[in-house]
């Protein structure tokens, strides 16, 4: 029994190890789904404002565009992250995730894999040191979107998001605030760049259409499971022996 947990313990830290370096590479451009070029869609909206959130996190939540995005996952950023102090001052519970993702022509020819992605609270940073990747960019094939949710299972499928999938996302653009003076308001144009080009979605649908890491993902979690579990076992199994070792003398 003991050599067994010790061959599971150290085969799984082998695929841990492994699987961690290799599970966030994006996937070939071969792999897009056609869904992938199209252009995001905003609709006028004419709907009234409402209260989101609940107990010490309500919002007015003002909608302005009917919204559906297209688009493959390159980085984001979690609202529980511990970096993320902003959130938890203004008790925004509602902006659970920022995601940023690529469409169009950014998608071509593996360009993406040329470029670095990186996400900071509500923001987005891409570089590179080839100067061909950066001039045949398309600045405007990027969306850094602000999600709100309330529906857990939408807040389920968004948190299992991961980079290099291909998801769809439909919802509202929109502009929210709360009593103690915390307000962000949405982009409504793809051309813009710098601070407040981000787009806000109350999410109303969210599917993930592609896995980008379908194997390496899921491996990664397993093996940390059977660390702990072969663990905990090896653990325990060294503290009986060691009690019965002292009962017997």
């Amino acid at each position: 029994m003991k050599q067994l947990l010790r061959i599971i313990l150290v085969a799984s830290v082998i695929t841990l190890c492994v699987t961690y370096f290799i599970k966030d590479k994006y996937p070939d451009s071969s792999t897009m789904l056609p869904e992938m070029q199209y252009e995001p869609v905003q609709t006028p909206l004419n709907m009234a404002p409402f209260l989101a959130g609940a107990k010490d996190s309500v919002f007015t939540v003002t909608p302005l565009f009917e919204y559906d995005l297209y688009g493959m996952v390159v980085t984001y950023h979690r609202s529980t992250d511990l970096s993320d102090t902003a959130h938890a001052r203004w008790g925004d519970k509602l902006n659970i995730e920022d995601i940023c993702v690529l469409w169009g022509s950014n998608l071509l020819g593996n360009m993406y894999k040329n470029i670095e992605f990186t996400s900071g609270n509500w923001t987005c940073f891409f570089r590179t040191k080839d100067q061909n990747t950066w001039e045949t960019f398309n600045q405007s094939a990027i969306s850094n979107s602000h999600l709100l949710a309330e529906n857990k299972q939408l807040i389920k499928a968004i948190r299992g998001t991961h980079r290099g999938d291909q998801i769809h996302i439909k919802g509202y653009l929109v502009n929210y605030t709360n009593v103690k003076g915390f307000y962000r308001n949405t982009s409504t144009t793809r051309q813009d760049v710098g601070q407040g080009a981000c787009e806000i979605v109350y999410v109303t649908d969210y599917k993930i259409l592609k896995r980008g890491s379908p194997l390496f993902y899921p491996l990664f979690t397993l093996s940390k499971y059977l660390i702990a579990l072969s663990a905990a076992l090896l653990i325990a199994i060294f503290i009986l022996e060691t009690k019965s070792s002292r009962e017997i003398s």
